[in-house]
C-alpha cells in the first residue's frame, strides 16, 4: 500500500486500522485521538474478538490496536487469531493495556505484537508515532532480523518506565538485596536509588555487545 504523499497530488491513501477494545468510551477517546493526528488515518472498531475475526475475514488491515483486557478472552487471544490469518499475520499489532504488568507486555512481544502501550499514558503524539511506523514499515517492506530486535527492546524499555512495573522492581530490588549472597555493590546501588529516585533504562545500539541495561545516576 502506497502512503506517500506528493505536493500537488492527491491524498495519500490513508492507514486502516482496526480498534478492538470492549469499552465504547475508550474506542470514542482513542478514535478522537486519531482523528487529531496529522496523518490519514480510517478506524474500524470491534468489541469483541469474534466481531475481530469477523471483521477480518472481510477486510484487510495495516494496523490492529488491541485492548488487553476484554470481557471475554484477552489481547493475547486476539494475538493468536491474527497469527493465524494469513492476511493478518504481518499487520502491526499494537497492545494497549490499562495493566502495566511487564509479563503482560514481554509475553505479548513474544506472541507478535510490535509495541504496547500504557492506556493511562496513551496520547494524540503517541498515536501519531504508530501510524508514521506503520507508514514507514510498508513504505520498506519486512522489516530485518535487527530492526525487530531493536524495536521488540524499545518496546520492553517503555512498558518498564511505568510507574507500576519500577515500583515493583524496586521491592524486588530490596529483596534481593536483603538476602545474604547480595553483594555490597548491589546494596550500594539500591542505596543511591532509593535516595534520588533516578533510575534510568537504557537501550543498546543494534549489533553491540550487550550490557546491563539499568543506570542510576
Amino acid at each position: 500500500m502506497d502512503f506517500t504523499r506528493t505536493d500537488g497530488g492527491p491524498a495519500a491513501t490513508p492507514i486502516q486500522a482496526l480498534l478492538l477494545d470492549d469499552s465504547a468510551f475508550d474506542r470514542a477517546r482513542i478514535r478522537r485521538m486519531a482523528q487529531f493526528a496529522d496523518l490519514p488515518v480510517v478506524i474500524d472498531e470491534a468489541p469483541t474478538l469474534t466481531s475481530l475475526a469477523e471483521k477480518l475475514d472481510t477486510n484487510t488491515y495495516d494496523l490492529v490496536l488491541i485492548d488487553y483486557r476484554l470481557s471475554e478472552g484477552d489481547g493475547l487471544a486476539a494475538l493468536d487469531i491474527l497469527q493465524a490469518d494469513s492476511r493478518h499475520r504481518a499487520t502491526a499489532k499494537i497492545m494497549i493495556s490499562g495493566n502495566d504488568r511487564i509479563d503482560i507486555a514481554v509475553t505479548a512481544l513474544k506472541r507478535g505484537c510490535d509495541d504496547y502501550i500504557s492506556k493511562r499514558d496513551i496520547s494524540r503524539a503517541q498515536l501519531e508515532q504508530v501510524f508514521r511506523q506503520v507508514m514507514a514499515r510498508a513504505a520498506r517492506g519486512f522489516p530485518t532480523a535487527a530492526e525487530l530486535e531493536t524495536a521488540v527492546e524499545g518496546a520492553l524499555l517503555r512498558a518498564l518506565q511505568t510507574d507500576v512495573v519500577r515500583s515493583s522492581l524496586a521491592r524486588a530490588l530490596r529483596l534481593a538485596a536483603d538476602t545474604p549472597a547480595a553483594s555490597d555493590e548491589l546494596r550500594h546501588w539500591l542505596q543511591r536509588f532509593e535516595d534520588s529516585g533516578a533510575f534510568e533504562f537504557r537501550q543498546t545500539a543494534p549489533h553491540t555487545q550487550r550490557s546491563d541495561h539499568t543506570a542510576v545516576d
